[in-house]
């Protein structure tokens, strides 16, 4: 019996420049799904690797050779201009290489499925969970969709599965693409304005934010209790607490980084 499984393959822009047009097109014709984006595109795509006692005749090995084309490609480029994740059908055992692992494909329905697997299977052989837990913004796991893309659009159903598929992101991708977009109004804001604004939470709590060039210190306000000042510095952090309409604080405390960061030999075991 052969080892089915479900990729994705995050490609940077550098990357797509050092590929052969050989190994490329195998990616777009394997890939149920592909997409663009400024920093790069992702491929998703499943292996089926033949049991030996099928390999028989002339073009028996193609499923090898395209495997090894593609390792000898990303074997060519840097650990953080790719990043390679597998997942077999039974969901059983997985496999990576790259490491760009903030790529901005995670959002995407089909490639965040695939990484929930991956990252269930990891836990689960960490002893960290004792069955498979999904991402709380993915509801749609990869055996569901990903296969059944590619089995509707291996029989010419494309509009069925595009249908589908935007469906899925719409689900997965609506609170993460707000979340996004405030993250970005908010930097657009700080990178522009001169004078600190507040986003309110609630009736009750406010969040101070300030000017990119002041640095790293941000406000939280509650109504009638004051303010506490939370300001991150290139040696630590400083927290002031102020009673309402006090100027001096009525509590600090500080961190040095020493303090706050992981320190390697924590992690390492005798």
């Amino acid at each position: 019996m052969g080892e089915r499984a479900m990729n994705y393959l995050a490609l940077r822009s550098s990357a797509i420049t050092k590929i052969s047009i050989e190994v490329l097109s195998r990616l777009v014709e394997q890939s149920g799904f592909n997409r663009a984006h400024a920093e790069g595109r992702v491929f998703v795509f499943e292996t089926n690797f033949a049991p030996m006692y099928a390999r028989k005749g002339p073009g028996s090995t193609y499923d090898l050779e395209c495997e090894l084309d593609l390792q000898r490609y990303l074997s060519g480029l840097r650990e953080d201009e790719f990043r390679l994740v597998r997942v077999t059908e039974a969901g059983e055992k997985v496999d990576h290489r790259g490491e760009w692992t903030d790529h901005p494909f995670n959002t995407l329905a089909t490639v965040a499925s695939i990484q929930a697997d991956f990252d269930a299977v990891m836990n689960s052989a960490a002893g960290e969970a004792a069955h498979p837990a999904c991402k709380a913004d993915v509801r749609v796991n990869s055996g569901a969709l990903t296969l059944a893309l590619n089995v509707l659009r291996r029989a010419g159903k494309h509009e069925v599965a595009d249908a589908l598929d935007a469906t899925a992101q719409r689900e997965n991708g609506t609170e993460k693409e707000l979340i996004e977009e405030i993250n970005r109004l908010v930097q657009q804001a700080r990178s522009v304005v001169k004078e600190p604004f507040s986003i309110q939470i609630d009736s009750d709590v406010d969040v101070e934010i300030r000017p990119a060039e002041e640095g790293h210190r941000v406000n939280v306000g509650r109504n009638g209790w004051g303010f506490t000042t939370v300001n991150y510095s290139n040696e630590g952090l400083v927290l002031d607490v102020f009673a309402e309409e006090d100027i001096d604080p009525t509590h600090t405390a500080c961190f040095h980084e020493s303090d706050l960061c992981i320190q390697f030999e924590k992690w390492v075991t005798p």
